[in-house]
């Protein structure tokens, strides 16, 4: 049996998801499908919901030498209902689509802290320039629960 690898990229038109099926003996592509962002947004959950039943799993810490594909600001929205379970946190990316996390109590608190500890260090309370004649530059940090 020949190997064949998945070769996945946009149209032209940057309006589908092209994923093509290549023999790697022969370099020919097999068959293509296009998904529109919708479709390709459920097959990643999909793809995702069997990655996580595999044997072995993810790694419960990052492993050294990870490559980070970090989204700089994502958009992320706390939602008003509460679960038994905790809280729900939903984030944006702009690939994976809308991902969605159940937090308890106890880590929503911790990772609130983390958050605002690190935004205090990064982020003057007050600085005051040198021979500025006392202007002062205000920074303040903000820190929001659901």
């Amino acid at each position: 049996m020949s190997k064949m690898k998945l070769r996945v990229g946009s149209d032209e038109q940057k309006e589908h998801v092209a994923i093509q099926l290549v023999n790697l003996d022969t370099g020919k592509a097999l068959g293509a499908i296009l998904l529109d962002g919708a479709s390709a947004e459920h097959h990643i959950h999909e793809v995702a919901k069997s990655r996580a039943i595999l044997k072995g799993g993810v790694s419960p810490s990052i492993d050294p030498g990870f490559r980070f594909d970090a989204v700089l600001e994502p958009s992320w929205q706390g939602m008003d209902h509460r679960f038994p379970e905790g809280r729900i946190l939903a984030l944006r990316h702009s690939g994976l689509g809308w991902l969605t996390f159940c937090l308890s109590d106890n880590p929503v608190v911790g990772h609130g802290a983390f958050f605002f500890q690190q935004s205090a260090r990064a982020i003057p309370r007050q600085t005051r320039a040198a021979g500025s004649g006392g202007c002062v530059h205000t920074h303040t940090a903000a820190l929001f629960l659901v």
